[in-house]
């Protein structure tokens, strides 16, 4: 979060005690791989009929 800018001072502010610190979750997110693979073909989405 830090590197982001988006904190004036590193806190170690947690979203629950029991889970990781925000900027754990933040440096998570930033090196998180695609679920799916791009080379492959989509699944037609039939979600409004």
């Amino acid at each position: 979060m830090e590197s982001l800018s988006l904190a004036s001072k590193p806190s170690g502010a947690r979203f629950r005690n029991d889970g990781p610190t925000y900027a754990d979750l933040a440096r998570f997110a930033a090196h998180q791989r695609d679920m799916f693979d791009s080379d492959e073909a989509s699944i037609a989405c039939f979600c409004g009929d």
